[in-house]
């Protein structure tokens, strides 16, 4: 699962209030590339952004000056905080749909890896007795 989709597991991750350098110590030593550890810390980026844009048009908004800079001002604030809200709410969605698919994806291969197992056994047996 972290081959495939590390770029999405780093991504979401990032996204959580967890500590930064714990999530990248247990990265580094999962299977998690590089290449996708780089990519997928792009998302703390983007959401480091976004708040950084929504408290700077919440200070001019608190700083006041003319009444149609102001107009504007709220305006493109109610836009920031309606874009952070909705790319919120598309990630956690798109992460509870994810989450219960690779679990069943996980329970399959290690189903299947148990039974390849179990034949294996029984062939080594077979293969003893003869």
């Amino acid at each position: 699962m972290l081959l495939v989709q590390g770029i999405t597991i780093v991504a979401l991750l990032r996204l959580t209030f967890a500590p930064y350098a714990i999530c990248a110590y247990i990265l580094g030593v999962t299977s998690v590339g590089l290449f996708d550890f780089i990519i997928g810390s792009l998302s703390y980026a983007l959401n480091e952004a976004m708040q950084v844009l929504i408290g700077c048009s919440l200070y001019s908004v608190q700083k006041g000056g003319d009444a149609n800079q102001d107009n504007t001002q709220i305006v493109v604030l109610v836009v920031e905080i309606s874009l952070t809200l909705i790319v919120s709410i598309f990630m956690g969605y798109y992460a509870n749909g994810m989450v219960p698919e690779k679990l069943q994806e996980f329970d399959r291969q290690s189903k299947m890896q148990k039974d390849g197992d179990e034949e294996s056994q029984s062939l080594l047996d077979t293969n003893k007795e003869g």
